[in-house]
């Protein structure tokens, strides 16, 4: 194109795997002259939101969502606000989220909010992957500086970093990745306390003098020191994946009587168990078919969590639990934040029972990887507020 004189060059080519973006931020580096270039498809947006901190000229978007002329066009509105398109400059740290599917995701949301009021010069952006090992190889070279980790890849990121957690170790998945000082990764579950906290308090308002203590009702606090009320309960648990991992984890290490994993796969939730029963802890551990539970196989149980994501958006008519098993006074968590109130989370209360909604352990989980990133104290009610706002709560 410099050849026949053009002052300008444009350049558009589809990524078929996220991994093909490097490709295009190579050659933007590598420019000499004005260039604009850019990925198409979902799985191309990186290239888009990056322009900036890579050399592109500029970028394209759609005046509003659902008006997109090419695919993986962002609204301008989005661009300026959500990710502050125009402040992203070569030295922007870049964050992320690693995920199949991460449209739904309010990582983005909750995230910028707390480096705009932080007023840190970073961005963190959903990335749609395919193959985790694949796309961390790729990148590696332009040193992403941190990666939030979701379904379907929180096992396999695990076998992907330099270094992992003990925590994270010991159960055998991470949610959160950080660039260490001199480079290497660093693999963390911030999943596990998250989820295992927010139950813990429900089983605490149980008690009307704990009730009476405490502050709005989504306010996440300090657990240090706190009661460890699984203390003989019996925890059902819907899920065998990366998630359901550290809630097995966080139910035996805090003193569960007994886990019933439920799975489709029966082998995968036999074994979760046996690595579960590996740690040593008096936690009767025991594998179920989903059908035998909802045949109410399980027995009696205090606690009930849902790991998947059965009833997330657009699927919200579906359930992993029978409202039938459901009774008075038991606590159900649902890990599904996105409808905050789940078609289980509705039936649940119907039948009188405690319901945690996913938004407390989603909050929890990203003020730890806010923590872990910046080594600063996050903005906790910034940080709610963004999720609240994107959930068209407030």
């Amino acid at each position: 194109m410099l050849e026949k004189g053009a002052d300008l060059c444009k350049i558009a080519v589809t990524a078929n795997d996220i991994s093909d973006c490097a490709r295009v931020l190579h050659v933007l580096q590598a420019a000499t002259n004005p260039t604009i270039m850019l990925s198409m498809t979902e799985r191309g947006m990186l290239t888009r939101l990056l322009a900036g901190k890579y050399g592109s000229m500029l970028t394209f978007c759609s005046t509003t969502s659902g008006k997109e002329s090419a695919p993986g066009q962002i609204a301008v509105a989005e661009l300026r606000s959500l990710y502050r398109f125009k402040s992203i400059e070569n030295l922007t740290k870049v964050y992320g989220i690693i995920g199949n599917p991460v449209s739904h995701s309010m990582s983005p949301a909750i995230h910028n909010a707390a480096f705009k009021h932080r007023q840190l010069d970073a961005v963190y952006i959903p990335l749609l992957v395919d193959d985790v090992e694949k796309f961390l190889k790729t990148f590696d070279e332009f040193k992403f500086n941190g990666f939030s980790i979701t379904i379907p890849h929180k096992e396999a990121a695990l076998k992907c970093v330099d270094v992992v957690d003990e925590v994270a170790e010991r159960i055998g998945a991470i949610n959160t990745i950080v660039r260490l000082k001199d480079g290497r990764t660093k693999g963390y579950n911030t999943d596990w306390m998250a989820a295992i906290g927010a139950v813990e308090r429900a089983l605490l308002s149980l008690d009307p003098e704990y009730r009476r203590r405490q502050e709005a009702p989504l306010r996440i606090r300090e657990d240090e020191g706190m009661e460890r009320p699984l203390n003989g309960k019996h925890v059902v648990l819907v899920g065998a994946g990366g998630a359901a991992r550290g809630m097995a984890f966080g139910a035996v290490e805090r003193g569960a009587k007994a886990l019933t994993i439920v799975n489709r796969t029966i082998e995968r939730a036999e074994k979760l168990v046996g690595e579960m029963k590996s740690m040593g802890k008096p936690c009767e551990c025991t594998a179920m078919s989903t059908a035998a539970f909802q045949a109410g196989e399980a027995g009696q149980f205090e606690v009930v969590m849902n790991s998947t994501s059965i009833g997330m958006h657009p699927n919200e008519g579906d359930t992993p639990v029978h409202s039938d098993l459901l009774r008075e006074s038991m606590v159900v968590f649902d890990a599904v934040y996105n409808p905050r109130e789940t078609r289980l989370l509705r039936e649940a209360k119907g039948q009188g029972c405690v319901v945690v909604d996913g938004v407390e352990m989603f909050v929890g989980q990203a003020l730890k990887q806010f923590e872990l990133w910046t080594g600063m104290k996050p903005p906790i009610a910034v940080m709610e507020d963004a999720v609240l706002r994107g959930l068209k709560l407030k």
